[in-house]
């Protein structure tokens, strides 16, 4: 929840693996030599760091699940689709 946005919205593991497959597939459609996920874990640790020094701002509450891994290390699904794109190669 990101009060000062009004933004209410849980998002899934599920949705997330989604989007990525879709993205990934635009990504080799276009034949893409980059792609980058902004988030490879998620911010918990960094927000509250942040909280702590009274630097916090709800903006970044906007990324703080969006890992490819959890706040304590442990994969989603995306992340076998991340892998899988990452080891192919990409022809010139």
């Amino acid at each position: 929840m990101i009060p000062s946005f009004s933004l209410n919205k849980q998002g899934n593991a599920g949705w997330q693996s989604d989007y990525l497959e879709m993205v990934l597939k635009f990504c080799n459609d276009k034949k893409a030599k980059l792609f980058i996920w902004f988030c490879s874990k998620d911010y918990d640790a960094g927000n509250n760091t942040l909280r702590s020094l009274n630097l916090y701002q709800d903006l970044f509450g906007l990324w703080e699940d969006t890992g490819l891994k959890n706040e304590n290390g442990n994969v989603r699904p995306a992340y076998t689709s991340w892998l899988h794109w990452m080891s192919k190669s990409k022809t010139q």
